[in-house]
């Protein structure tokens, strides 16, 4: 091909590379917003589509101070660094205990922004034609310092957080993930660095190495969906409408750009700045109409919440107030028996229904705790005992293996409903016969809980799903009518407060389950 076909086809690839990029950052930033890591990759998508931008129009234009000037934005690969950091310790949950070295990176990052732009020669000199490049970099002095941050620091401490991870993590899902995440990170820094290559004048083509946001927008999708940053049966669907509509604007807008000449040679009177202004004015429509949708979805979720607990309170409070009655009445032992049955149940309902209207109010911060020094063990004797009556009635076998006196700062009514809620499903979708077994033990310094049953299982194409909010699996529908698929996306929220981990296992349907949950020991 000749050179003006391989600027063009750099181009294009450039401009592909940017659209996708503010297009991932606007999707993850509108979906994962209640979560750290979502907003944190979504800064790292927006940096890259700096990056991405400016390196496109600076490559493309004559004046080689314009053009320098331009390629000073590639200073955004200092944020891309500290975001992407902050973004993978979250992705694990570290971000709390490892902070401090969340605030190095985005002072180390400021630190070097504010140096190069007081003094821009020690990280660009004047551009030069490289290739076929109207304008490409020369490095100035300390400019190998942004290589040595982000390849050489960022990347080799991203790879030890994920290898860690995963050999800490007691969950074959977890694992999973995090293998999946390092294969992205590693592959996407070793595209990512092929365009500095000609920097320092190894004649490599840069070409490919600028199409990284494309070729891995779909992998990085998939982590993000995967990871649960936001609701996949909600936005699954969604994100293929917008993948559609985005790529087709984004399609439209480089051919505007491309064909501009050759429109002002058809129609005299079309300016380019039409171009610019039709450009910017489906960009905006664009994302008003993917946050509009994104928007709703969420206000009716919060507002089912917040009217369906509303309506349960009026007739538990009437249910409480009989059972008070009747107790008061001269009856035979075997109807206070019942009595006490009903009460206890009015008991757990007004309890969900106080846990529902939290996990509504923590949208505002207001799911508030109160942690006591508790022995977990005695506590999940309890809820078996409690329990007790519903597995006679389901004849269902019981084994219990646990390890006594493990002590855990947790908020007890809430690790109560979280214990009850995995044993209460794994009776309700056990068949009479079938077997139970708990257990409780220390493992390292937390303690893990699991319920295992040989029950409806799981399908592994929905273990990811799981735990979101009314998600239920068919065969969960089928077995149980009138669950809400609500009980485990806020166990999940509980344990994620007490800064533990939830997940399941499952072999397949009909092949029973194992549900887990793990939070920090205390002496």
């Amino acid at each position: 091909m000749s050179p003006e076909l391989y600027l063009i086809l750099h181009n294009v690839l450039s401009i592909i590379s940017t659209i996708v990029a503010l297009a991932m950052a606007l999707f993850l930033f509108m979906n994962g917003q209640k979560k750290i890591s979502g907003r944190a990759l979504s800064l790292t998508m927006l940096s890259i589509a700096i990056f991405s931008l400016s390196h496109v129009i600076g490559v493309n234009t004559q004046d080689p101070k314009v053009a320098t000037i331009l390629f000073m934005f590639n200073l955004s690969m200092f944020t891309i660094a500290s975001t992407n950091v902050h973004a993978i310790l979250a992705l694990v949950e570290e971000d709390i205990k490892k902070r401090w070295m969340i605030i190095f990176f985005y002072i180390t990052s400021f630190v070097f922004i504010i140096v190069f732009l007081i003094s821009p020669n020690l990280f660009l000199l004047s551009s030069v034609p490289k290739m076929y490049f109207t304008n490409y970099y020369v490095p100035g002095q300390f400019n190998w310092m942004r290589l040595a941050f982000l390849f050489g620091i960022t990347l080799p401490y991203l790879i030890y957080i994920l290898i860690k991870a995963y050999y800490d993590s007691i969950s074959e899902v977890d694992r999973r993930h995090y293998i999946y995440a390092l294969f992205v990170i590693i592959i996407g820094y070793f595209i990512g660095f092929i365009p500095n290559f000609l920097v320092y004048d190894i004649a490599i083509d840069p070409i490919w190495g600028m199409s990284f946001a494309a070729l891995l927008s779909i992998p990085l999708i998939y982590a993000a969906i995967r990871y649960e940053l936001f609701n996949v049966r909600v936005v699954a669907k969604q994100a293929f409408s917008y993948s559609i509509g985005i790529t087709i604007i984004g399609g439209i807008i480089i051919l505007f750009n491309y064909l501009d000449s050759w429109i002002i040679s058809l129609i005299p009177f079309y300016s380019s700045k039409a171009t610019i202004i039709i450009s910017s004015l489906l960009t905006v429509i664009v994302g008003i109409l993917v946050w509009k949708n994104l928007r709703k979805g969420d206000l009716l979720r919060y507002e089912f919440i917040t009217t369906i607990t509303h309506k349960f309170r009026t007739p538990l409070t009437g249910i409480k107030w009989a059972t008070e009655n009747l107790t008061a009445m001269d009856l035979p032992d075997a109807a206070f028996e019942q009595i006490e049955y009903i009460k206890n149940s009015n008991s757990k309902l007004v309890e969900l229904t106080d846990l529902l209207m939290n996990t509504s109010s923590s949208e505002k911060n207001l799911f508030n705790y109160v942690p006591v020094k508790n022995n977990i063990s005695g506590e999940v004797e309890h809820v078996i005992q409690s329990l007790a009556r519903q597995i006679q009635i389901r004849k269902t076998g019981l084994i219990k293996e646990m390890e006594p006196d493990i002590f855990v700062m947790c908020d007890v009514a809430r690790i109560r409903f979280v214990i009850q809620s995995f044993i209460e499903n794994a009776i309700h979708y056990t068949k009479e016969g079938g077997t139970i077994i708990i257990k409780i033990k220390k493992v390292k310094n937390e303690a893990v809980f699991s319920v295992k049953d040989t029950g409806i299982g799981i399908d592994k194409a929905e273990l990811p799903m799981i735990f979101e909010k009314f998600y239920r699996t068919n065969e969960a529908r089928t077995t149980d009518t009138e669950g809400m698929g609500i009980g485990l996306f806020i166990s999940k929220e509980i344990v994620k407060h007490h800064k533990g981990k939830m997940w399941v296992e499952s072999d397949g349907i009909g092949k029973g389950s194992t549900f887990y949950f793990s939070i920090p020991t205390i002496k």
